[in-house]
């Protein structure tokens, strides 16, 4: 991911030339500004009337965000040491007050002033770190990055529980760019590796028109369309959470996702979970989960269990905001 780094002089013309011709719509869509000539004024003034009138970000609403950054340590530090301000157009818009989220598939020349595009992931015990630290007081400390940064880091990459483990140098596995929340545990869960296969299905529902005379074709009256289903197949390996599949995450990432199938009794009252799937840090569908097969297969581990696995999932979308044939027509391709 990406940021560019803008001010109130910024005009269309120049940004045009910065992310290219074919990618200043894609780039205006993302984040939500409409085409006119000083671009820049434009988004100061829209992050101005944010910050002025959004109410304060919850500290839930910020760690899932930090969580959605964290496969770049650049963008996830700058996250944590926002103030207030920054949360709220964070929140609202996915971006920094002084940047333009760039789309996924647009990338920056190097002279350009970004934040992001190093492909480092945020080490794990930054993470957990910084993710405690501001549920306790709502805050991240800057010195944990100054701490981190004057430590040896190389003691930390090279343990088991990292994930990024030197057994995996030679593999992109993607952490942080694949994740599934859940509202009932309030926390995500990060999928190591992209779908194998998604099958993404929208439908619409019409009546057919009782008998009418003289008619060669039946007339039809618009029902409802939806909900959207989407099926998706991960295919991964036990030892790709830290080389040694004996220590479970294989099983901790299954076992979420079944949770999410049931409800939580608390008493007479019924609680059940919604979920939302994040792929490279965009909504790709928020819902409920309906059906979570996991298909072993491939040789046999040391605890006498397979070791390759097909996980199927299926979600029924809830939709986030109303549908219709323009906003469809405007989704991104993720999402």
């Amino acid at each position: 991911m990406q940021f560019l780094k803008v001010n109130k002089n910024l005009k269309l013309f120049d940004l045009t030339n910065i992310v290219g011709q074919e990618n200043i719509e894609d780039v205006l869509h993302v984040n939500e500004l409409q085409r006119v000539p000083m671009i820049g004024k434009s988004f100061v003034d829209k992050c101005s009337k944010i910050i002025r009138e959004d109410p304060v970000v919850s500290v839930e609403r910020k760690i899932n965000i930090l969580n959605r950054l964290s496969a770049d340590s650049e963008v996830f530090e700058t996250a944590c040491l926002m103030g207030e301000g920054g949360w709220k157009v964070m929140s609202s818009l996915g971006t920094f007050p002084n940047t333009l989220k760039m789309p996924d598939l647009v990338t920056l020349p190097t002279s350009s002033d970004i934040i992001g595009g190093s492909k480092s992931h945020t080490p794990d015990l930054v993470f957990s770190k910084a993710t405690s630290q501001m549920a306790e007081t709502g805050n991240v400390d800057p010195a944990l990055f100054e701490e981190f940064s004057s430590s040896q880091q190389t003691s930390i990459v090279n343990t088991q529980s990292d994930y990024s483990s030197h057994k995996f140098e030679g593999f992109s596995i993607p952490w942080g760019k694949i994740t599934l929340y859940s509202s009932l545990a309030d926390e995500s869960m990060d999928i190591p590796v992209y779908p194998e296969t998604v099958s993404d299905g929208r439908s619409a529902t019409y009546t057919q028109m009782p008998d009418l005379l003289y008619q060669y074709e039946p007339w039809y009256v618009y029902e409802s369309s939806g909900p959207r289903t989407v099926t998706l197949r991960f295919h991964f390996h036990r030892d790709m959470w830290n080389g040694d599949h004996t220590k479970g995450g294989a099983n901790k990432l299954i076992r979420f996702c079944q949770a999410n199938c049931y409800p939580r009794y608390s008493g007479s009252s019924v609680y059940t979970s919604t979920v939302t799937l994040y792929i490279n840090g965009s909504v790709f569908i928020h819902g409920i989960l309906t059906d979570v097969s996991p298909d072993w297969g491939g040789p046999i581990g040391h605890d006498g269990w397979y070791l390759e696995c097909d996980l199927n999932m299926t979600f029924t979308e809830i939709a986030v905001n109303p549908l219709n044939y323009d906003s469809v027509r405007k989704l991104p391709i993720i999402g």
